[in-house]
């Protein structure tokens, strides 16, 4: 099983990613629009990374592919991470500057 680090869609996020379980069965790739449970909530997300060791002990799995194809490449999530960390904005903003319309 692999994990994904994903910026998500809500205010509570910031600044950071949360870490998710990939399912089996399921392909997943870095700049990929996912759907992800946020609390009591599905939210929409982003896979900015891959890995295959959680980055927290306990993990959610990700609810599904909103979109089969990635919707950013690597050097627009590069850009994205730059963006939140420079102007120290929220990292779903940065991302979303990036999102076609």
């Amino acid at each position: 099983m692999g994990y994904a680090e994903v910026s998500v869609n809500s205010p509570i996020a910031q600044r950071r990613t949360f870490c998710y379980a990939i399912p089996s069965g399921l392909s997943i790739d870095v700049g990929q629009a996912v759907w992800v449970p946020f609390g009591d909530k599905l939210l929409q997300g982003i896979v900015l990374e891959l890995s295959r060791y959680p980055s927290v002990e306990e993990t959610k799995e990700i609810a599904g592919v909103i979109e089969p194809r990635p919707l950013l490449s690597p050097l627009q999530v590069l850009l994205a991470r730059w963006l939140s960390e420079h102007y120290l904005s929220p990292l779903f903003d940065a991302v979303a500057l990036m999102l076609p319309p």
